[in-house]
């Protein structure tokens, strides 16, 4: 039962995500949200948050127990200004692409 209320979650977390494109509001890049961040750094960092949390739950991403979500999280955000630092054109990549693809390469899980 707490699987697919998790599982739940993260669908109706990614059809939020889709709906507020479709609503309007566009298509934000990584710069955006980054530049965003400087003056809102809670709601940049709940948002990562999130989109860790839909990993979890979905079991693509596997965050180590030691690690605490808010803890990943900033990692996570870290990682995506790493980026765009050491490559300008990452910056231009939807918001939400950049994302899993940061979730992917920090928490993978081990397949065997």
């Amino acid at each position: 039962m707490k699987k697919s209320v998790l599982t739940l979650a993260a669908v109706l977390f990614a059809l939020l995500m889709s709906a507020g494109a479709a609503a309007g509001q566009g298509r934000q890049t990584l710069s955006k949200f980054l530049e965003s961040c400087n003056g809102s750094a809670q709601n940049c960092t709940m948002m990562t948050y999130n989109v860790i949390q839909a990993g979890k739950s979905s079991r693509y991403i596997c965050v180590p127990r030691s690690i605490t979500l808010e803890d990943a999280a900033a990692k996570q955000l870290d990682w995506l200004k790493q980026e765009v630092r050491d490559n300008p054109r990452f910056g231009n990549e939807d918001l939400e692409e950049a994302q899993w693809t940061a979730a992917d390469k920090l928490w993978p899980c081990n397949k065997k």
